[in-house]
């Protein structure tokens, strides 16, 4: 009887070595086995830059990313949307102004667009929707 609780654990034993063997050799995250793919990275990390001529408008979903870098853009809507200015990490309400060279998340209390308004021109980069 002992020799086959003997027999039975060293069986189990070995089992779970094989096991475990392989789930520490194991590289994830290689190329043969990426965490996320690339096409999700770059699609993720890529800004697209827009040049808005005085007086037209974008449209910007909730949950898009705005950086403001030359001219001004005003809300236009401002009573549905909800900014997050990421880059000091504060709540902008009551704005006038995009502030410029900061990242900004662009919420919206409805599913309308919020609307952003290039008073002279204005240079943006927008990632999002």
């Amino acid at each position: 009887m002992t020799r086959n609780v003997f027999l039975v654990l060293c069986g189990l034993i070995a089992g779970l070595a094989i096991g475990l063997g392989g789930v520490i050799a194991g590289e994830p995250g290689d190329v043969s086995d990426p965490l996320v793919s690339e096409s999700y990275v770059q699609g993720m990390s890529s800004f697209n830059l827009l040049e808005l001529a005085p007086g037209h408008n974008l449209g910007v979903k909730g949950g898009s990313e705005v950086l403001v870098t030359s001219g001004e853009l005003k809300v236009r809507n401002a009573e549905t949307a909800l900014i997050i200015d990421l880059t000091q990490g504060t709540e902008l309400a009551g704005l006038d102004k995009l502030p410029r060279n900061h990242l900004l998340l662009v919420l919206s209390t409805t599913d309308a667009d919020v609307i952003l308004t290039a008073d002279g021109g204005a240079s943006v980069y927008k990632r999002g929707f």
